[in-house]
């Protein structure tokens, strides 16, 4: 499958944005929900019958999907690296809640949606 222009547009301007330390707005985040809605229709139905997630839970998804790596996310949704690592982690035992995996799980949780 040929990835989107639109999804490689929305994260050349992420990884821009990201480059030049400046803030991500909700234009450029509406963007990479739609390309990502595009691109993997079933993506967002998926992840929503099995986690309701808060907005920036969603958005770390997002930058999951994207292909995004963590230190990535980070900066993206101004957490630290260790607060994302965490919200990955609560979000797996939500789905998982017998398990202990790493967070890496949840990453490729999201990446198979």
């Amino acid at each position: 499958m040929q990835t989107n222009a639109t999804l490689i547009y929305a994260i050349g301007q992420i990884v821009h944005h990201l480059q030049r330390q400046q803030p991500i707005d909700s234009q450029l985040w509406d963007m990479l929900e739609e390309a990502i809605k595009e691109e993997y229709p079933q993506f967002v139905p998926n992840l929503f019958s099995v986690v309701r997630p808060t907005l920036i839970q969603y958005r770390v998804c997002l930058l999951i999907k994207a292909g995004f790596r963590p230190m990535e996310i980070a900066r993206a949704v101004g957490r630290s690296k260790s607060a994302v690592s965490n919200m990955r982690h609560r979000l797996y035992l939500r789905v998982y809640p017998k398990e202990s995996k790493r967070v890496r799980n949840w990453d490729e949780f999201i990446l198979n949606l």
